[in-house]
């Protein structure tokens, strides 16, 4: 059977398709203005990108923050769980999925057999996202896939003392002002959100082996600095991360029924 997932996130919409547990197709798209339309475009690459038509897809499942605004889906489902299911499809041996996307970080406990255990968010207001280190990065004007690379040069990482995303960045222009070096701001801001992620790793007593997922997963300084602070190593997984929550959300589809958190659309 032939289902589909779509994830949307505070930054990004993105869709996969899965046949029998198989990934198809997959796609990712900015979240704009007429986030109809970017719904509808993820879709249709991940479609196009899978050779399915849609009326080949049997159920469709929708997840994230914007959940609710994908039409005609099956179930909509909680990102937590979502990303547990995806993460526990792709390696086994996974027991704890971190989700770092562009306004919150999560951290998912799963069992043995892939059962959801429990999670937990960082507050949404805290400067620990995706979305306040692109805002660092174009504050001093880093190309955002250069981040790591920039990071890696610092000798005095700058230390972050807000706990808000809008005075942190305040900070971070100030410190610009003050002619402090680019590479020295932007490790700080990367130690921040790692420092703010292994918090909620240690609150939960996260176990191994560690999954990350969102867009800060593809930053390999945010992954190194987790690392380091938390004594873990983080799995690779055969996906790229930010498309993890709509491939678990795609195979809850398959099993046609949604979480016991999910609520059946009308």
């Amino acid at each position: 059977m032939i289902s589909a997932g779509i994830d949307v996130g505070t930054r990004f919409v993105k869709a996969c398709i899965v046949r029998d547990g198989e990934v198809l197709g997959w796609a990712s798209q900015d979240v704009s203005r007429d986030i109809d339309r970017v719904i509808a475009g993820a879709y249709k690459k991940a479609l196009d990108q899978a050779g399915i038509k849609k009326r080949q897809v049997k159920r469709l499942a929708s997840t994230g923050y914007g959940a609710k605004l994908v039409k005609k889906t099956s179930f909509t489902m909680s990102s937590d769980h979502c990303a547990a299911k995806g993460a526990f499809a792709l390696d086994p041996t996974i027991r704890t999925v971190l989700d770092c996307g562009g306004l919150f970080i999560s951290v998912t406990a799963i069992d043995e057999k892939g059962v959801f255990e429990r999670a937990l968010s960082n507050d949404k207001c805290a400067a620990g996202s995706g979305k306040f280190l692109e805002m660092s990065a174009q504050a001093i004007e880093i190309p955002f896939s250069s981040i790591s690379q920039y990071a890696e040069q610092s000798k005095e990482p700058y230390v972050i003392s807000s706990n808000c995303a809008v005075f942190a960045e305040s900070e971070v222009i100030t410190q610009v002002n003050h002619g402090r070096k680019n590479t020295d701001i932007i490790a700080g801001v990367l130690h921040s959100i790692a420092g703010r992620a292994a918090t909620l790793f240690e609150r939960i007593q996260a176990q191994d082996n560690v999954a990350l997922g969102g867009g800060l997963a593809a930053v390999p300084a945010f992954a190194d600095r987790f690392e380091q602070m938390t004594e873990r190593k983080t799995v690779s997984l055969p996906m790229p991360p930010q498309n993890l929550g709509a491939f678990g959300a795609a195979l809850m589809a398959q099993q046609g029924k949604p979480f016991k958190e999910g609520s059946r659309r009308k």
